[in-house]
């Protein structure tokens, strides 16, 4: 089996998976509403990832979120970004969306929030929430995009390390299964 929880960055070159320092180095992260261990659509899901050292977290750029069959594109550029979606005649509720980058703690978050109209707040009904369990895919998917650079000081072979925490409701924190690539500095 695979987990559906996963980060998934540049391909690069060879077992080191090299990539160029002067590249845009562009990442997805997956989650998964598991129809296996779910009985209840995901209200929230929080994503957090520590940016690696090798990483200038200046220059992290939001590109893209999704779930189920919708995807919205962000604004080129943005480190920052909140938005409400209204999805109050079709599915029953609003979806606040926030995502951003600390760059002092050097961490990068995104928080996928379901909100009655009536309340304003979380639902209240248990089968209330923007992401189902995943019987029929990609109904119980998700993801977000980014991108990142690595530091100008950033030395020829340094290992970029990401890995990133899912949070469903108040479920225990799920790691992504680690990935890595290496800086490469001058032309090969």
């Amino acid at each position: 089996s695979v987990d559906p929880n996963v980060i998934v960055g540049p391909d690069g070159f060879g077992s080191a998976r090299w990539v160029g320092k002067k590249s845009t180095w562009n990442y997805i992260i997956h989650f998964e509403n598991d129809a296996l261990g779910a009985d209840a659509p995901a209200k929230e899901v929080i994503i957090t990832m520590p940016l690696d050292d090798d990483f200038d977290a200046r220059t992290f750029r939001l590109a893209s979120f999704g779930f189920g069959d919708i995807t919205v594109n962000i604004p080129p550029g943005q480190a920052f970004y909140s938005t409400r979606l209204d999805y109050t005649e079709t599915k029953g509720y609003y979806l606040d969306f926030f995502a951003g980058v600390d760059v002092a703690k050097r961490e990068a978050f995104w928080r996928l929030t379901t909100i009655d109209p009536t309340t304003g707040g979380l639902p209240i009904n248990p089968f209330l929430g923007f992401l189902p369990p995943n019987v029929t895919s990609p109904e119980g998917e998700g993801f977000v995009a980014f991108s990142l650079q690595p530091k100008a000081s950033a030395e020829n072979g340094a290992r970029a390390d990401a890995k990133a925490t899912i949070v469903f409701d108040t479920q225990p924190p799920i790691d992504t299964p680690p990935i890595f690539n290496s800086i490469e500095t001058s032309i090969p």
